[in-house]
């Protein structure tokens, strides 16, 4: 069984009651204001979805961020450090043999 608007509309009221009892204000709604405020909740929600996805693009790109500041320099210190030290032992080695030890 379809309704059509009206009929909708009233068995709408007939299932919600007010806190008050009145059913007037549901009843005083037609169709096209419920479908005027699904327009404008959906251009909200759609505001919305917009706004999201830019954060997390943010969220992204600052992750990437941090990678590339943080992350790969411990890369890379973890094969310059050793270098280094080998030198410096090296340099060491090299000045203490001349003393005699």
């Amino acid at each position: 069984m379809e309704l059509d608007g009206r009929a909708a509309t009233q068995a709408l009221a007939r299932l919600v009651c007010c806190p008050n009892g009145r059913r007037d204000t549901i009843l005083a709604m037609d169709t096209s204001s419920i479908e005027k405020e699904l327009r404008e909740q959906r251009e909200l929600i759609e505001k919305i979805y917009v706004s999201a996805e830019k954060t997390r693009k943010y969220f992204l790109w600052t992750m990437w961020g941090t990678v590339i500041v943080f992350v790969v320099p411990l890369i890379a210190l973890a094969f310059v450090v050793p270098y280094f030290m080998n030198t410096y032992v090296s340099q060491l080695s090299g000045a203490t043999s001349g003393l005699g030890l």
